[in-house]
């Protein structure tokens, strides 16, 4: 069976709790889906909301505006242009990152160098020390999707949880939609079931995380 459009789980989730358009809008079942989904990807580190994102910085900059769908870094690494080598920066707390780098100190002004550490803070990433020339920089982060839409053309009906855990949103849009718009005696089979299929994703993705390093071992002889 094909993965299912956005649409399509809002028709089974309406089939399912046995309602129609006139009990819950369309609107509102799509809600539920969505923040499900939202939810499942700030309470775990899933591969479906893994993210890069590739920029460049000037040198004396402070530090980059974060993606719009950030929710928590992986890892931040940056190279020179035209220079292979990688560098990771360790995060620091915000108090402990002023005390070394000042944002107010203007004599003499920030020092400037090749970034050691970084911070996030007001929705920036926070390089210290400045760069004192421009730096690539990769931030490696999970996300928190965008909601999922009618949109066929658009390519927003689908996503990764659609096409590789639809069940795991669906049962959580079941259980937001019973929690909190109408009672059904089937609640506590729904949040059963949400349980059930997120603990079997989570075991996939650690799995899968380590997969690739099981060990070979030789045959004697």
């Amino acid at each position: 069976m094909p993965p299912p459009t956005f649409e399509q789980l809002k028709v089974k989730a309406r089939d399912w709790l046995a309602v129609d358009a006139g009990r819950i809008a369309d609107s509102v079942i799509g809600d539920c889906l969505n923040l499900g989904m939202r939810d499942l990807a700030r309470e775990h580190d899933l591969w479906f909301n893994e993210q890069r994102h590739v920029e460049n910085v000037d040198a004396n900059s402070p530090g980059l505006d974060l993606p719009e769908d950030f929710s928590r870094p992986f890892s931040i690494k940056y190279r020179l242009p035209g220079e292979g080598k990688t560098t990771f920066l360790e995060q620091r707390g915000r108090e402990e990152f002023e005390n070394e780098f000042p944002e107010e100190q203007t004599s003499p002004l920030p020092p400037t160098g090749l970034p050691k550490v970084y911070a996030l803070w007001a929705g920036l990433l926070w390089f210290g020390p400045r760069p004192d020339r421009t730096i690539t920089v990769t931030s490696n982060y999970y996300s928190v999707p965008a909601d999922l839409t009618d949109d066929v053309l658009g390519g927003t009906n689908q996503n990764l949880f659609t096409k590789y855990a639809w069940e795991t949103i669906f049962f959580r849009g079941l259980v937001y939609a019973t929690r909190y718009l109408l009672e059904d005696p089937r609640k506590a089979l729904w949040q059963e079931l949400a349980q059930e299929s997120e603990t079997r994703l989570l075991i996939e993705h650690s799995r899968a995380r380590h997969a690739g390093r099981r060990l070979v071992m030789e045959e004697p002889g």
